[in-house]
């Protein structure tokens, strides 16, 4: 390997690592809180299940991730939370970030 692979394969990864440690804006925190039972927020982003993806083409898709508002360019991500009966489609960048599945 060479050293230019190395240099490239840490920072991709050093990247990703500081992606999933962003902490949450008043508004993650807000939406998730009002649409969980636990109003704490730790709490409340480990009640949700994943459904699944829905893909940029399809017609559930929503421009904008309920969750932080920013735009969604290739899928949304529906969760579900089973003690509120209330889903959010969530980009790929916040599901990564602020949810906590059972299990994961």
């Amino acid at each position: 390997m060479s050293k230019g692979f190395n240099k490239s394969k840490k920072r991709n990864l050093m990247i990703k690592e500081e992606e999933l440690n962003t902490k949450p804006g008043p508004r993650i925190i807000k939406v998730l809180t009002e649409n969980s039972v636990s109003k704490d927020f730790e709490e409340a982003r480990t009640e949700w299940e994943l459904l699944g993806p829905i893909p940029s083409d399809s017609d559930e898709f929503v421009g904008n991730c309920e969750l932080c508002n920013h735009a969604n360019y290739i899928a949304n991500w529906f969760i579900y939370n089973p003690g509120t009966g209330r889903t959010l489609k969530v980009g790929s960048k916040c599901i990564r970030r602020f949810i906590v599945f059972k299990g994961m």
